[in-house]
């Protein structure tokens, strides 16, 4: 399992009887957001862009921590630091990588999500 549930279940203690819809959001966005920023990767490295790479590394690496994704979260933070030293070298290679485990922490997601909305 790539979700820590209870990263998103302890959003219980404050939210309250709103909870459910409110983690219901936040999987909608991150669901919509993640393949972009996927996508930004990729792109970042054929363009060279490492301001792009940089922030769309962040960005990955921040929301996955909300979300409970912690081993994209960690790759996506190794990824940044990279991106900072300038360390690009056989990075389509770890971008890859994070993109299938994108897809299968998106499909875990899907599924909490039907599990919230039954």
């Amino acid at each position: 399992m790539n979700i820590d549930r209870t990263v998103l279940e302890a959003y219980r203690q404050v939210m309250g009887e709103d909870t459910d819809a409110m983690i219901d959001d936040l999987i909608a966005t991150y669901l919509e957001n993640t393949p972009t920023l996927i996508r930004d990767l990729r792109r970042s490295l054929e363009k060279g862009d490492t301001a792009l790479f940089i922030r769309a590394a962040h960005t990955l690496k921040s929301s996955s921590a909300a979300v409970g994704a912690i081993p994209l979260s960690r790759l996506a933070a190794g990824l940044e630091q990279k991106g900072k030293e300038n360390l690009f070298q056989g990075m389509e290679t770890e971008v890859a990588s994070m993109a299938a485990l994108v897809d299968v922490t998106l499909e875990e997601f899907i599924t909490w999500r039907r599990e919230l909305n039954a």
